[in-house]
This record gives structure tokens, C-alpha cells and sequence, in this order.
């Protein structure tokens, strides 16, 4: 429905900003909102978000801080504190921010999430699967905590395991390309060839220019030995991510490794064009021309 107040208003209209995108008048007006609404979940929340992606974590601090002075209880707003805590690397502090909260509603779950990923960053990896497997018990169905799970246990060398979690976590949620390219990574690491192409494949029909997702579907064409459409989708990922250098090196010794040294040279000169100080593309042509030898 339309909104219900100005705080709401200004709210409304960040989200049009952001999606235009114009994240200057975006930021403002959500700004605008907070100072109306301080204790507006939706409006902080997205205020903060865009703080923390333009890594202004003091800014998004202030802005949590003035919604728990209007009740220093609130659930996702501790939550909320904990993740910016997290994401300026104050883990400890950002962990016993995030033990405050009581998560016992479906809602809340992402705050577990957030303490799993703040105890793997100061390798607590026991503590932080015990929060994933509280979290599965109360959410099974939650796509972030399967996700979590799934990279825990990928991270783990329990790649199959994590295959499971990450397959449910793209039923739960099918437009999230990532966890898409996640299950794809298990399921290469699994020898799944055919079905890691199509984790692929469907994350790139939901962000099309992913260089990443390319070189990852490329290793699959490499190991299904469909050379020259592996050759083509690292060329297309270069373009589109000229500095890559673990998707320039897999496109030269692909090349190298199938005996068609003179296309490697030429991707090699070309790269030296482009960046004359490139150490990995004198290396790899090093590489080359010594193997030739």
C-alpha cells in the first residue's frame, strides 16, 4: 500500500533511488527516513547496507547505535551492530554483540548467520557449526543458514555433505546467483562435471557478466575436453575482467596444455600491451617458451 507516514515516504522513495540507480539521492533520503524513524528496521537496514558497501562502517555504526538508544534490546538492531562490527574486522567485539540476542524466531536467523561467519574469522570453527546446526534445528528450511552450512563444510573437505546443504539452499532460494556458483564449485569438487555446468549456467542466466562464474564453467568445459568453448568463455570473462589473473593464467596453460603455443604467446604479447607491468604475463611466457625447449 502506499505509505503511511513521511518516515515511510522517504523510505519508499530510497528504494526507487537505489534501483535507478542513483545512490547518492538513495543514501540521502534514507537518511532522511532514519532521522524521522530511528528505530525503522527496514529504513536502518538499508541505510547501513549501503554504508557498509561504500566502507563507511563509522557512519553505520552511529546509525545502529541511534536506533538501540531508542531500545538497547532490539534484536536485529544488535544484529544489525554485530555484522558492522564483523565487517570492520572487530570480530571479538562484533561476537559479543551478537551473543546478546536471543534468536527464537525465524525472522532473527540471519543473526546466527552472522555469529557463524564472525567465529570463522577468528577460526572458532566448532563454535560456529554448533550455531549453524541451532539455527538448522529452529530454520531447515532458512537458504542463508544452508548456505552457511554448505560452505563450512566445503571449507571442511566434506564436499558431498556441502553439495546437500547447497542444493537446498537453492531450492529455498533460486535467484540467488551465489549460492548457485557455490553448489557448482561442490559438485567440480565431487567430479560432478555435468551437473557443476549446469550450477553454472544457471548462475550466469541470473548475473550474465560474472567473470568468475565463467572461469568456473570454463574448468568444466576443460574437464568435459570441450577445448575450444573453454578457450572462448575465458576470452569473454578477460574482457570482461581484463586484470583476472587466475582466469588469464587457466586460458594460457589451457592453451599450452593442448599443444597451441602460438595462441598462448599471442594472448601473452597482448596482455604485455595491455599491462607492460605484468609480472604473471612474463612469467607464463617464460613458462611457455621454456617448456617449448
Amino acid at each position: 500500500g502506499p505509505p503511511t507516514g513521511a518516515g515511510e515516504a522517504y523510505r519508499e522513495a530510497a528504494l526507487i533511488a537505489r534501483q535507478i540507480p542513483d545512490l547518492p539521492s538513495a543514501n540521502q533520503l534514507l537518511a532522511e527516513a532514519v532521522k524521522l524513524a530511528p528505530a525503522d528496521e527496514n529504513a536502518v537496514s538499508l541505510l547501513v547496507d549501503m554504508q557498509c558497501e561504500r566502507n563507511d562502517m563509522g557512519g553505520a555504526l552511529k546509525t545502529v547505535e541511534s536506533a538501540l538508544r531508542q531500545q538497547p534490546d532490539m534484536p536485529w538492531a544488535l544484529g544489525l551492530k554485530g555484522k558492522v562490527l564483523r565487517l570492520a574486522n572487530r570480530y571479538e567485539e562484533a561476537i559479543a554483540v551478537l551473543r546478546l540476542v536471543k534468536v527464537d524466531r525465524p525472522e532473527l536467523v540471519w543473526i546466527s548467520v552472522e555469529l557463524a561467519q564472525a567465529l570463522l574469522n577468528v577460526a572458532r570453527r566448532e563454535d560456529a557449526m554448533t550455531v549453524i546446526d541451532q539455527a538448522m534445528a529452529s530454520s531447515p528450511n532458512d537458504a542463508k543458514v544452508l548456505f552457511q552450512r554448505g560452505e563450512m563444510l566445503f571449507d571442511m573437505g566434506k564436499a558431498q555433505e556441502a553439495c546437500s546443504s547447497l542444493e537446498m539452499a537453492v531450492q529455498n532460494a533460486p535467484q540467488w546467483a551465489l549460492a548457485r556458483y557455490e553448489l557448482g564449485r561442490a559438485l567440480l569438487e565431487c567430479n560432478e562435471l555435468e551437473k557443476a555446468g549446469a550450477a553454472f549456467d544457471e548462475s550466469l542466466r541470473l548475473q550474465p557478466e560474472w567473470a568468475l562464474a565463467m572461469g568456473a564453467k570454463a574448468a568444466v568445459l576443460l574437464g568435459l575436453e570441450k577445448y575450444d568453448e573453454a578457450f572462448s568463455l575465458l576470452r569473454r570473462a578477460l574482457r570482461i575482467e581484463p586484470g583476472n589473473t587466475l582466469i588469464f593464467e587457466n586460458l594460457i596453460m589451457g592453451l599450452h596444455g593442448n599443444h597451441r603455443d602460438e595462441e598462448a604467446l599471442e594472448e601473452v604479447e597482448q596482455e604485455i600491451r595491455r599491462d607492460p607491468q605484468s609480472a604473471n604475463a612474463y612469467w607464463l611466457k617464460g613458462k611457455v617458451l621454456l617448456d617449448q625447449n
